[in-house]
């Protein structure tokens, strides 16, 4: 699955430029929403990429829910409670470490 910065920054703008939690702890509940906004960006994202036209829409929907699972539970509260355009440099560097991470899971989880 290619492109996965560009597919994860827009997932996390989408769902973190109005956060409903605003301050403190992020419940299961808010980890969920966040994850199901972004498996639906992600099966977008994937789909509109030529380079994955192969891939059946089984697999790009298993990569999906496994990638946005993956990064809801990791991201820390002080991320998911944080827009991206009040993100500081270190949460920025610290989402992109867990993204590489969650993709490169997902893709071994993948393969048989």
């Amino acid at each position: 699955m290619k492109r996965l910065a560009i597919l994860v920054l827009s997932a996390l703008a989408c769902s973190l430029t109005v956060p409903s939690w605003a301050q403190g702890q992020v419940s299961r509940e808010q980890r969920d929403q966040f994850a199901q906004r972004t498996v639906d960006r992600c099966i977008q994202s994937q789909r509109a990429d030529p380079t994955n036209a192969a891939q059946t829409d089984a697999a790009v929907r298993e990569f999906c829910a496994c990638y946005s699972r993956r990064v809801a539970d990791a991201l820390p509260d002080d991320v998911l409670n944080t827009s991206v355009s009040a993100a500081t440099p270190e949460q920025l560097t610290a989402t992109q470490s867990i993204m590489r991470q969650s993709a490169q899971a997902c893709r071994s989880a993948a393969q048989p």
